[in-house]
């Protein structure tokens, strides 16, 4: 989804972790804290907005770009990420130009508690002043189909717009210190192991045509697996930094 006109930064489990999709000039490393790359998205959609309107020259992204940027339900109540969309909403106000996708991953839990529920009310009371989508996160082509949707209508009429992914599974703990079982029973835990949204999505893709057969794809993911093994093998000899001075570098 990360393209030369629709840059991202994200964690599509909790809202806050190192990580990048898509790689290259359009995309942007996160940091640890909670929803803190939702300010900095909203910040993208408006200074790029700005740039093109006083014909800067050199302005990072294409006039019709859209800036994502995804988090967990359990971070819409986080001070980072209500800060950004009181921006997003104030900028549509004004009549700011500010084209930017909030995506929000909903397995209703937080970090080490449960969600109760919180997200659709939440968007309901808070997030009324831009468009709401809501899709199945464990239907890739729903998924497709309000994502699609979203970021068409943040880009024609360059405004933010909610994008929010429903019963999504989370089949591990957020971390290796998250002990599951303080606020979940041992069924709720099998449960969402067993949930597994790429089984269906590979369904789909045979039935669809896009792929010939399961057996092909299942090789595929056993080429790719051994992929992933090998990188890790050589990044893991690869000289480590040991100063300031490299770090720098």
């Amino acid at each position: 989804m990360c393209s030369s006109d629709l840059v991202s930064a994200s964690d599509p489990v909790t809202g806050g972790a190192h990580c990048a999709v898509g790689g290259g000039a359009s995309d942007f490393i996160v940091t640890s804290t909670l929803a803190s790359q939702a300010p900095p998205a909203v910040g993208r959609a408006l200074g790029n907005s700005v740039a093109h309107a006083l014909n800067v020259p050199s302005a990072a992204f294409p006039k019709n770009f859209v800036s994502y940027v995804s988090l967990g339900d359990g971070s819409v109540n986080n001070g980072h990420f209500l800060s950004a969309a009181n921006l997003a909403e104030y900028a549509k106000h004004r009549k700011y130009k500010c084209p930017v996708v909030f995506g929000v991953s909903d397995n209703n839990l937080c970090i080490s508690l449960r969600g109760h529920d919180w997200l659709k009310k939440f968007a309901a009371q808070r997030l009324g002043g831009m468009e709401t989508f809501a899709c199945d996160g464990s239907n890739l082509l729903d998924v497709f189909r309000a994502t699609k949707a979203a970021t068409e209508r943040a880009r024609r009429r360059r405004e933010p717009v909610a994008l929010l992914f429903h019963n999504m599974p989370r089949r591990f703990g957020h971390a290796a210190t998250d002990r599951q079982s303080a606020y979940l029973t041992s069924e709720e835990i099998a449960q969402q192991a067993e949930r597994n949204p790429l089984e269906s999505a590979c369904l789909d893709a045979v039935r669809l045509g896009v792929a010939p057969s399961l057996e092909a794809l299942r090789e595929t993911m056993r080429e790719t697996r051994e992929l992933v093994k090998a990188a890790f093998a050589c990044a893991a000899e690869e000289p480590k930094i040991t100063s300031r001075e490299a770090m720098m570098e």
